[in-house]
């Protein structure tokens, strides 16, 4: 498709940027990362631990974050209390 001959072309002239379909695909990493989930509703509480496990310290979640506000508040809680 068009957007993803961009998103390719975008990869390939950003050096350290990866387009994945799976957290599993991602390398653990160290030192600052950003992840940008764009998933589906009920999977991104799921999705922000597993990035966090991979050692993603900036995560941006496409909204809504959670399927309810309590769990977007223990997502809240969960990230803070590992840093």
């Amino acid at each position: 498709s068009d957007a993803g001959q961009e998103f390719a072309k975008f990869k390939d002239e950003n050096e350290g940027i990866n387009f994945l379909s799976s957290v599993d695909d991602m390398a653990q990493t160290s030192g600052k990362k950003l992840a940008l989930i764009s998933g589906r509703t009920a999977d991104n509480p799921s999705l922000l631990k597993e990035v966090i496990a991979k050692g993603c310290t900036h995560i941006f979640l496409e909204k809504p974050g959670a399927p309810s506000v309590g769990e977007l508040e223990e997502m809240a809680v969960y990230a803070e209390d590992k840093g």
